[in-house]
């Protein structure tokens, strides 16, 4: 016990240890001297074989708690310990009480666990108003466009936002959505021909990072034709510098780009193509009396041609003005859509179109 504590003070001196624990140092050496009172001296060989051989070979433990009695530091010692460097002669093995000390603790290396559970789960209620909930390594293989909201929107006098219902043309679904902002990009996404469906507020995340648990509902859930997928976030342009809002969209991106999904923050749209979706959402809705001028309409926008000119063709231009517009929204006439919509503007029968 002498020698090897020894050993460890004197390697501790010559380290540069700190020297708050010198105290403790003096008194392990001196309950050492005391415990070995009487003890036939060691070989000198071996003492300098230990001086000048030694070889390094693992951690130890130095004593750097207080210690009152030689009881204390023989008997239990895990309250004295610290992990450092130990050597001894080579062919020396260490005593029972270097042994434990030896092996009493270990320094800590953090490693990345094989096997983890996963840290991100989504919460939906699927089309029979089922709660589900699923990992997101798994959650690409859900279809999130026919999820139902996973919260309702209240309403009450006096409050900021607007909620209200929308009628999908794309999807002949009905959507909640929270505010006017929010209306404004369904109507967007309804008008877009890559998209197929979409959802509002499909999911709740429940994500955990280096920051901690965090928890978000995103605003709708698209799934376009060709299979993949766009996660959005409606947000007034003032509150999208916000750093919580940042650190949200931050954290929904990374989970996204994990699942394999596309994602966007969005503001205010364009103020151009939005009066023009907006104006063509008012015929989105199935034909009933101009229906059978929709065949004829299509026929002579084969060439291109001005909408003016085109309803002038039919007895109730006014009523052949309704169809066009039913057509451009349903993309089976083919604009300009980044141009004022005018009498003027042109229009010709498109390739391919929704149905109507």
């Amino acid at each position: 016990m002498t020698d090897f504590m020894h050993r460890c003070l004197d390697h501790t001196s010559s380290s540069g240890i700190q020297p708050e624990v010198s105290q403790a140092h003096n008194k392990i050496r001196t309950i050492s001297n005391r415990n070995n009172k009487g003890r036939e001296g060691s070989d000198v060989s071996t003492q300098a074989a230990r001086q000048d051989r030694t070889d390094h070979r693992g951690g130890v433990v130095l004593l750097t708690g207080p210690a009152t009695s030689a009881q204390e530091v023989t008997g239990d010692i895990s309250k004295y310990v610290t992990p450092f460097f130990w050597s001894w002669a080579p062919g020396e093995e260490p005593s029972c009480l270097e042994r434990k000390c030896m092996t009493l603790r270990r320094p800590r290396t953090l490693r990345p666990v094989r096997g983890a559970r996963e840290r991100a789960h989504l919460r939906y209620l699927d089309p029979d108003k089922q709660e589900r909930r699923v990992a997101a390594v798994a959650a690409g293989e859900v279809c999130f466009e026919d999820a139902l909201p996973v919260r309702t929107f209240s309403s009450y006098a006096g409050q900021w936002h607007t909620p209200g219902k929308y009628w999908a043309a794309s999807t002949d679904r009905v959507l909640g959505y929270e505010s006017f902002l929010e209306s404004k990009w369904m109507k967007l996404l309804d008008f877009d021909a890559d998209v197929a469906a979409f959802s509002a507020q499909p999911f709740l995340i429940e994500g955990e990072d280096e920051e901690g648990l965090w928890v978000h509902t995103p605003d709708l859930f698209v799934r376009r034709r060709d299979g993949s997928a766009l996660v959005v976030d409606v947000k007034h342009d003032e509150r999208i510098g916000a750093p919580a809002v940042v650190q949200q969209a931050r954290r929904t991106e990374e989970l996204c780009e994990r699942i394999g999904w596309d994602y966007a923050m969005v503001g205010e749209p364009a103020p151009l193509r939005w009066a023009t979706v907006a104006w063509l959402a008012g015929y989105r809705r199935p034909l009933q009396a101009g229906n059978p001028l929709a065949a004829p309409l299509l026929q002579l926008a084969r060439t291109p041609v001005q909408i003016g000119r085109l309803v002038s063709f039919q007895p109730v231009p006014e009523l052949a003005r309704a169809v066009v517009y039913h057509l451009m929204w349903h993309h089976k006439l083919a604009f300009d859509v980044t141009r004022p919509l005018r009498d003027h503007t042109t229009v010709r029968t498109a390739s391919r179109g929704r149905e109507a």
